[in-house]
């Protein structure tokens, strides 16, 4: 884990940006406060095995017999995402999550603009975050939740951050952010963990 110390960080589409769209705006200003501690990798292969989560591959995201242990663990479904965190927390005895948009991006933000954070955050795979995409929710909550830490459940659609190594550029834009169906299984989509920082700990997280 990597502790994003707290901050007002910009967060949203710059006005200027051709490809974002209206859940990407208005660019506003976060206070993340008391900060956050977020995976410095994706979870991997071996760490899904280790939570007792076997996955089943489709035609549309066959798994690779030989995938490598310590490999982005892509082909993952929401329920599966959720039983593994759920692990995690039981395991370790501290509660983590699934990061919301907002805080993804703000952990994003800390790597480009402080080179400190977490690795691959603008190729790797894509995440899926906490929140529904709008067509389970109006738009306009869906946007007043991206921007806090309120988590929705049971959507049918999350949204995604982030982009893949074998996509475009503008899916690695901070802002980006798109849909993707909550059951199914993507190459390109995996999941990275967060915890609230924790101002009783000693390391904070």
């Amino acid at each position: 884990m990597v502790r994003i110390p707290a901050r007002t960080r910009a967060v949203g589409a710059d006005a200027g940006d051709p490809y974002a769209d209206d859940l990407e705006r208005p660019q506003r200003n976060l206070r993340m406060w008391p900060g956050l501690a977020i995976a410095r990798v994706e979870i991997t292969n071996a760490q899904l095995k280790a939570a007792g989560i076997s996955r089943h591959g489709d035609r549309a995201c066959p798994l690779p017999a030989d995938g490598h242990a310590d490999a982005p663990a892509a082909c993952v479904t929401e329920q599966e995402m959720e039983a593994d965190v759920d692990w995690l927390s039981q395991h370790i005895g501290r509660s983590y999550r699934l990061p919301s948009a907002a805080a993804l991006e703000f952990a994003a933000r800390a790597s480009v603009d402080d080179d400190r954070g977490a690795d691959r955050m603008g190729g790797g795979l894509a995440e899926m975050v906490a929140e529904c995409w709008p067509s389970d929710v109006p738009a306009t909550q869906v946007r007043a939740v991206a921007f806090s830490e309120t988590q929705i459940t049971r959507c049918s659609q999350r949204i995604v951050k982030d982009g893949a190594d074998d996509e475009r550029e503008h899916s690695w834009r901070l802002s980006a952010r798109r849909a993707f169906d909550a059951a199914a299984r993507s190459p390109r989509i995996g999941l990275r963990i967060m915890r609230t920082f924790d101002l009783t700990a000693r390391n904070g997280f």
